[in-house]
């Protein structure tokens, strides 16, 4: 009863439109009725990461998404506000499902710390889903999670509504 998605209505839009980057920040940071919003997309990817190239389905979030739905990987951690940031620099941080790293890593431990190749580029896992999480009602389930980077000095020009907007309501609230 406590999560919200965040849509709003556009005069002659049927349904009304989803979310988009500038309005993650101006609700991130101005609030006052929610304690963690959350922005993310669905994606795919492929994995490069040696052998035959696999088609992947992932979901890009922001700082505050995975806190919203309030699941804590069962091992690892989940990505730290820094690597959200334009500064981050190096292997995009990404947490692996459950059943991607029993079907493509054989369930070893050492895979975290891991890196992986996701479209030609460095990806480093710093998580690993319970078996029993799903990412909302998405009907394909994500084989990872990417932290989205947002450079939010650029956030000034809107017109990306192609994000989905998640909160969780304050105490109290409804």
């Amino acid at each position: 009863d406590e999560l919200v998605r965040l849509r709003h209505s556009v005069s002659g839009q049927f349904g009304g439109a989803d979310f988009e980057p500038t309005m993650y920040v101006t609700y991130r940071d101005e609030n006052r009725t929610l304690t963690n919003i959350g922005m993310w997309q669905d994606a795919s990817a492929t994995l490069t990461d040696g052998g035959e190239p696999e088609r992947l389905r992932s979901v890009r979030v922001t700082d505050g998404t995975l806190q919203t739905l309030g699941v804590q990987p069962l091992r690892g951690r989940w990505f730290t506000a820094d690597e959200h940031g334009p500064a981050a620099e190096g292997a995009v941080p990404v947490i692996i499902s459950n059943s991607f790293w029993q079907r493509r890593c054989g369930a070893d431990e050492g895979t975290l710390g891991r890196e992986l190749s996701i479209d030609s580029r460095p990806a480093r896992v710093v998580g690993i889903m319970p078996a029993n999480f799903r990412f909302l009602d998405l009907p394909t389930q994500p084989d990872f999670i990417a932290a989205a980077r947002l450079d939010e000095p650029k956030l000034v020009i809107s017109g990306s509504w192609n994000y989905q907007g998640i909160a969780r309501l304050k105490p109290g609230v409804t």
